[in-house]
């Protein structure tokens, strides 16, 4: 598909305000977005082109679709162009996306299947390509209620840019290396519940949420089939609702948000290991009724975070500089170790964006943009470099 261009002025205080529309809004909605990654960049480039990945659901079809964000110089103001580069239709809901490197992704479906694709790059100029579609390399059924009815793939992660790691309703954990094209690792029926979540904490180790709000840390090199850590929510403040998001602390790796289905969010510190508490719950009137779909850390002011969810709000979040402001219940004995500032000062956000639907998923690029989606089908970009 080409040919789909959608273009916004950006205002003066560097906000690129108005929304970006993609595809059609009919029965159309965002199930995931992501950044793709081409190099590491140290200096946020306001002007920088970009590209992004959108994944769609609908009564209809199924799609995901790579996307290119480029400034246009018009004079004295700066535009920026959206274009659709290429869409494939896929069976089932896209439950996850990953990016392995600027030269392939992953995505788990409904269906239970795991899918690779391979970007493809053509020449701009004489020494620089960019990407310009994609082709499938790769598809592997992996999870299966009972051997027979396939069983929804709920979440997918890269370890290293050669293997992924996929979760599903079956309770299975899966490690599949792309490099070989074989199942490296399986926790057959891991846990008795639906994953719903995973990420990575290392190429060996990786985290699992599940539909009764445990968080468990698993070790991909061990012979057991049992988890390292396993950590239980607080049931007053979360009511076992499910573990629905899990993102980590940039430099400390042993530190865990995680976002539930009630809304709330908990800090954990995984190194006090199964039955420890946890460091912080944080209940603020953003954080209740709405599942946390995504939470995404700026990378390079880590105590700014952002969270999507049901309620149809993107929120950012920010250590406190009003001492009134108690929007985190703190466990005195489990945080005084942490070095994180708004532990000590307290809490607060802004939301920065707000729809009558739900934002199912959000992800921050190298330049500081921050794009997400959801169910009304319509993806949205602003620049966060004033963070």
């Amino acid at each position: 598909m080409n040919g789909f261009d959608s273009e916004w002025e950006t205002t003066q205080n560097g906000q690129t305000g108005p929304i970006l529309e993609i595809g059609t809004q009919v029965g159309r909605c965002i199930s995931r977005v992501r950044w793709l990654h081409a190099g590491e960049t140290f200096i946020p480039d306001a002007l920088a082109t970009e590209f992004f990945l959108v994944s769609t659901y609908g009564e209809d079809s199924n799609t995901v679709s790579l996307w290119k964000l480029n400034a246009i110089e018009t004079g004295y103001e700066n535009k920026f162009k959206t274009t659709c580069l290429h869409k494939a239709n896929l069976a089932g809901n896209i439950t996850g996306i990953t990016v392995l490197d600027g030269d392939n992704f992953a995505l788990t479906t409904s269906l239970g299947i795991m899918s690779v694709f391979k970007i493809s790059h053509k020449h701009v100029g004489l020494d620089s390509m960019e990407p310009s579609g994609f082709s499938l390399v790769d598809t592997r059924s992996l999870h299966s209620f009972s051997g027979r009815m396939p069983a929804p793939a709920t979440d997918i992660v890269a370890t290293d840019p050669t293997s992924v790691v996929t979760v599903g309703e079956d309770g299975s954990i899966y490690e599949y290396s792309i490099k070989t094209k074989e199942i490296v690792r399986s926790f057959e029926k891991a846990d008795p519940l639906s994953i719903s979540v995973v990420s990575s904490i290392g190429r060996s180790e990786i985290v699992t949420g599940n539909g009764g709000g445990q968080v468990k840390l698993w070790d991909l090199r061990s012979s057991s089939n049992q988890p390292v850590v396993v950590l239980c929510p607080n049931v007053l403040l979360n009511n076992l609702a499910g573990a629905v998001s899990i993102a980590q602390y940039p430099s400390q790796s042993h530190v865990l948000f995680v976002g539930y289905q009630s809304g709330c969010m908990d800090l954990w510190d995984i190194r006090r290991g199964t039955g420890c508490q946890p460091a912080a719950n944080l209940v603020s009137e953003a954080s209740t009724g709405g599942a946390i779909g995504e939470i995404q850390f700026h990378r390079i002011n880590e105590d700014h975070f952002f969270t999507c969810n049901q309620l149809g709000s993107i929120s950012h979040w920010f250590p406190s500089e009003d001492d009134d402001v108690e929007m985190l219940q703190r466990n005195l004995d489990n945080f005084e170790h942490l070095n994180i500032e708004f532990l000590r000062r307290g809490l607060s956000y802004l939301d920065m964006y707000s729809s009558p639907l739900a934002i199912n998923s959000l992800s921050i690029s190298p330049n500081d943009r921050i794009l997400c989606g959801g169910d009304s089908g319509v993806a949205y970009i602003t620049d966060i470099s004033g963070v």
